[in-house]
């Protein structure tokens, strides 16, 4: 049996019958400091401000301290415009890390062999054999998620949020987890006369962000993740779309479903909720690329 150490796993929730189921790199702020044009700018108002002021000055002093208001009105304006940019850079970066760690097809079905192959060994007792898989690909460090059912019905799912080892690695682990240590199942565990229906899903994740507006989460995009003390619990993403839920309901039932909390308690400033995105591997998907064209061999 592969021995790992796994710092914490998540139990996810499905659909009952069908029952629920259970970011960002650090980005320099670009507005956090006015740029140098923005500078130059402020630095011609500032002159124009004492010119002004010099003008009034024979008019009394009220006017000559009014002058500089006008600077300080276009300082507030620049120091606002620079942090919306900020926010607006750090956002298109976000998407873009996004895109660029989306795994390829190929690099999906090589985590979907092994996860088949770890699950199949995992259940009939089998020992599991350590792997090393050099893609670059499957080399980055992510979380995952690896969920297993016959005909709908769920039969494990079980994953971690840190990011600390590839993510091959860290799918193995999850597969290994989601087929024997899933304590819902733990007086009905997986059988070996039930690998030939078994349907697996690998959920990658991306980095836990935290959100300032639980209600500003897009439904069947975002997985939540709610914690307060030492409770906590989390949705996939897909459990949205699955359950039909609106934005409250999904929150609402993570709460009190997942994490042990009152249903409105992703209300409280107190209670974090983070934001997470997956890129969903269906073995499905994978058998059906992988079937010769019509009329072929």
């Amino acid at each position: 049996m592969l021995g790992f150490v796994c710092v914490k796993f998540i139990w996810a929730g499905e659909k009952a019958a069908p029952a629920p189921r259970d970011t960002t790199p650090a980005v320099a702020p670009a507005g956090e400091g006015q740029p140098d044009g923005a500078g130059g700018q402020e630095q011609t108002g500032k002159e124009a401000g004492q010119a002004k002021a010099e003008e009034a000055a024979p008019q009394g002093k009220g006017a000559a301290e009014g002058a500089p208001e006008k600077p300080k009105q276009e300082e507030k304006a620049q120091e606002k415009a620079g942090k919306a940019a900020g926010e607006e850079k750090k956002t298109e970066q976000a998407g873009d890390r996004t895109e660029e760690h989306m795994l390829s097809k190929e690099a999906c079905k090589k985590l979907m062999v092994l996860a088949r192959q770890t699950v199949e060994a995992a259940v009939k007792g089998e020992r599991i054999q350590p792997v090393q898989m050099d893609d670059p690909e499957l080399q980055v460090k992510s979380g995952a998620f690896v969920t297993l059912k016959t005909h709908d019905a769920l039969r494990g799912c079980i994953g971690r949020f840190i990011a600390d080892q590839p993510v091959y690695k860290t799918v193995q682990e999850m597969a290994v987890a989601s087929a024997l240590e899933d304590r819902r199942f733990w007086d009905n565990k997986l059988r070996p006369a039930e690998l030939p229906e078994l349907d697996i899903e690998i959920s990658v994740l991306s980095p836990l962000e935290k959100i300032a507006n639980p209600l500003d989460i897009k439904l069947g995009v975002h997985g939540i993740y709610i914690r307060s003390g030492y409770r906590s619990g989390c949705f996939l993403p897909q459990v949205a779309t699955e359950t039909g839920w609106t934005k409250e309901e999904f929150l609402s039932n993570c709460c009190a479903h997942k994490a042990g909390l009152p249903p409105d308690a992703w209300k409280d400033r107190r209670v974090e909720v983070l934001t997470f995105t997956a890129q969903i591997i269906e073995e499905k998907d994978v058998k059906e690329e992988q079937k010769p064209a019509e009329g072929g061999k």
